[in-house]
């Protein structure tokens, strides 16, 4: 027995009106599932991307420390800092490199003064503020002396006048103007403790 066309219509529409429903209450039913899932997976991209990134550095990482220790190993910092027995004596020692290299260069040490002591990291460093006279040439032979030379020393501060004379010659008919600097700097110098002394007691 067969259902009038009107009926069937009728029921075609209920059922597919039902599936709509069904759909629909589906479909918000998943969203937040899905909403979630498309975080989730973003989320994890990211995660993915910074795991990658983390495992670069460290990989990066143990390729400078290797690099670092070999440099450690092949620096011999008993050249590059002073040796003494302690920072007073360190000091005195780089008064006296100052002395020097102004004295072979030509120029004028007018003062120096030693400075407190300085504890950089794990290093000691200790400082002397130093003045000087001399030529233009006789100032950059003393710095460069002081600067390329062993132990490094470092200079800073460096304050430059210059103050212009007048040279007579011996038989004082002329006269020749003459710049000479008037020359303000500190340098300071790291220094390790020399083996078989005692540490200083406060």
């Amino acid at each position: 027995m067969s259902l009038p066309r009107d009926k069937l219509i009728h029921r075609v529409a209920a059922i597919s009106l039902l599936i709509l429903v069904i759909a629909l209450v589906g479909v918000l039913a998943l969203r937040p599932v899905w909403t979630r899932y498309a975080a989730n997976r973003d989320l994890i991209a990211d995660l993915e991307d910074k795991v990658a990134r983390f495992e670069s550095i460290a990989t990066r990482q143990a390729s400078l420390e290797q690099r670092l220790e070999t440099v450690r190993r092949s620096i011999n910092l008993s050249e590059l800092a002073l040796q003494a027995g302690s920072a007073t004596l360190a000091a005195a020692d780089l008064q006296e490199q100052v002395k020097a290299a102004v004295q072979a260069a030509g120029g004028s040490l007018t003062s120096t003064q030693i400075l407190e002591p300085e504890k950089v990291s794990s290093f000691d460093r200790v400082s002397v503020n130093v003045r000087m006279t001399g030529t233009t040439p006789a100032v950059q032979e003393s710095l460069y002396a002081l600067e390329s030379g062993q132990p490094v020393l470092v200079i800073e501060d460096l304050l430059v006048v210059t103050r212009r004379t007048t040279v007579r010659s011996v038989n004082r008919r002329t006269a020749q103007q003459q710049d000479r600097l008037d020359v303000r700097f500190k340098v300071s110098a790291f220094y390790q403790r020399a083996l078989g002394t005692d540490p200083e007691t406060s």
